[in-house]
């Protein structure tokens, strides 16, 4: 992890903590979902999280069409922890990443 996401996600890049703010990811019914750490204030700092997917790799077109924002909440006072869902029916290959600008 560079260390900007990880400033971004709450990790502390001087550290070896990056495996406790690493985003997570889970497969249910015809979802998939995608959760990561966003700081509070990240308007304030300047940030920008984007929830982009593809069916493929190769081509590299990714975009947001078809995330879903299915909802945040404080995780504590510095960060909110959101949920993304991609619909992964009629999909053999479905890819999700996150953008911090």
């Amino acid at each position: 992890m560079d260390n900007w996401i990880e400033y971004a996600l709450g990790g502390t890049p001087t550290n070896t903590d990056a495996n406790t703010v690493l985003p997570t990811f889970g497969i249910g019914g015809d979802w998939m979902e995608y959760a990561y750490r966003s700081r509070t204030d990240y308007m304030v700092r300047g940030l920008d999280y984007t929830v982009e997917a593809t069916t493929n790799l190769v081509s590299n077109d990714w975009n947001a069409n078809g995330v879903v924002d299915s909802g945040s909440g404080p995780l504590d006072v510095e960060f909110d922890f959101v949920t993304n869902r991609v619909s992964t029916a009629g999909k053999d290959e479905q890819f999700i990443r996150l953008i911090v600008k």
